[in-house]
C-alpha cells in the first residue's frame, strides 16, 4: 500500500509512553532510501503526513478495540574516540578524514551502500571496531578507543528500546600518535 516504506516493525502492547499497554500496538516505519532524495541519510525519516496516512490505513482495518500508532525510529547516535598511529607514508591529516569517514560507513553502512538495510536491535561490541580499525590498510595500531552512547561510555552497546536504532555521530574524536 505504501511504497515509500523499506522496512516496518511492529511492537505488540507498546504504547508512546509504556512497553505493557494491551491494545496498543506501535509501528516503528523506515523509508525506502534507495534512489531516493533523503534529507538525512543517517537518520532517514517518512514525514507526518506520510505517518498520518498509513496509521489512518491500518486503523480502518483494526478492530475498534486496538489502537495504533505510526511513529518513524528513534536514532541514537554513537561517537567513538581514539588514538592512532598510522603506517608510515600515510599523511596523518588526510587518514583522519578516512579514518572517520570509514568508521561512519562501517556504523551507518546504509548510507554508502544500497545493499544494506537498517537494523533494529543491532548490538555492538568495542572489539569488534577495534578489529575493523586495525584491518584498515593505513593504520599500524590504536589506543584509548572508547564509546560512546546516549552521553555515556561503554564497551557494549544496545539500542535503549525497540524502537531505537544505532547510528554512526557525523564526526569522531581522533587524534594522532606521534
Amino acid at each position: 500500500q505504501f511504497p515509500e516504506i523499506h522496512k516496518v516493525r511492529c511492537l505488540n502492547h507498546t504504547s508512546e509512553t509504556s512497553y505493557l499497554a494491551p491494545g496498543n500496538v506501535t509501528i516503528v516505519v523506515i523509508p525506502d532510501i534507495q534512489n531516493k532524495n533523503v534529507f538525512d541519510i543517517y537518520q532517514p525519516r517518512l514525514s507526518k503526513a506520510t505517518l498520518n496516512k498509513v496509521q489512518n490505513y491500518i486503523n480502518q482495518l483494526n478492530s475498534l478495540h486496538i489502537n495504533t500508532i505510526v511513529i518513524n525510529p528513534e536514532y541514537e547516535e554513537v561517537e567513538i574516540s581514539l588514538k592512532v598511529k598510522f603506517r608510515p607514508g600515510y599523511d596523518e591529516n588526510y587518514y583522519q578524514k578516512v579514518l572517520n569517514e570509514d568508521l561512519t560507513k562501517f556504523l551507518s553502512p546504509w548510507a554508502f551502500e544500497k545493499s544494506v538495510d537498517l537494523q533494529f536491535g543491532t548490538t555492538l561490541h568495542k572489539s569488534i571496531i577495534i578489529n575493523y580499525i586495525e584491518k584498515l590498510k593505513y593504520v599500524d595500531f590504536i589506543t584509548d578507543l572508547q564509546i560512546k552512547h546516549q552521553g555515556e561510555l561503554k564497551t557494549s552497546i544496545v539500542p535503549s528500546n525497540p524502537k531505537a536504532i544505532l547510528v554512526s555521530a557525523k564526526q569522531h574524536k581522533i587524534s594522532s600518535l606521534q
